[in-house]
């Protein structure tokens, strides 16, 4: 997919990459506020669309797990208020890596943090188009959504879907739920292949 993805990005035209801009006294205002300091890495989990968008807990909290343990990176968990369980269920299983600013940070607030992070992985979200306008390096995790349709705009975002690899004739689906019950295009996507597309984004 990464190859495909390159093709499609590779071919746009500049100017229909969308920038986004933000003072940086309001980035550090907000940073200050929420205690978020050094190169801290932005983990978005939530997707409002339904599960069959989100990238499992337990594979975010294995990424943030690694970045922090190999680079002391902290990891600031960001989300609806709606989503502030599922960011509590991340960090109870990242041995310490994460801050949860979920249901505490305002929209504007969560623009801010993404604008001032080092980089982001999220799932096929709102916040992942934010990140793409920052020019934010990023790691997008798609599953039943197509990045064909809705892709991060930016030449520092990396996706992972895995349409072709998994050969499931169901992808794209685009429901909220899986039909089948497994999951399969998201499970499927491990942590270390999404720390290793987020360090190319990196570079």
């Amino acid at each position: 997919m990464a190859a495909h993805y390159a093709r499609l990005s590779g071919s746009a035209d500049p100017l229909s990459q969308p920038k986004l801009t933000i003072a940086r006294e309001d980035i550090e205002a907000t940073q200050t506020k929420f205690a978020v300091s050094g190169r801290y890495v932005v983990l978005c989990p939530g997707a409002e669309y339904g599960p069959a968008k989100r990238w499992p807990a337990e594979h975010y909290a294995a990424l943030a797990r690694a970045l922090h343990a190999r680079d002391g990176a902290p990891i600031v968990l960001l989300g609806s208020p709606q989503e502030a369980a599922l960011c509590d269920e991340i960090a109870a299983h990242s041995a310490g890596a994460c801050r949860v600013v979920a249901g505490r940070a305002t929209l504007l607030d969560a623009i801010a943090l993404i604008a001032g992070s080092r980089g982001l992985a999220s799932n096929d979200s709102g916040l992942m188009h934010v990140a793409a306008g920052f020019g934010v390096p990023q790691v997008a995790v798609f599953g039943s959504t197509s990045p064909l349709h809705t892709p991060p705009l930016s030449d520092r975002a990396r996706v992972l879907w895995l349409k072709d690899e998994l050969d499931l004739d169901c992808m794209p689906c685009f429901d909220r739920t899986c039909r089948f019950g497994h999951y399969r295009c998201l499970t499927a996507v491990t942590p270390e292949r999404a720390l290793a597309a987020l360090d190319s984004a990196l570079i």
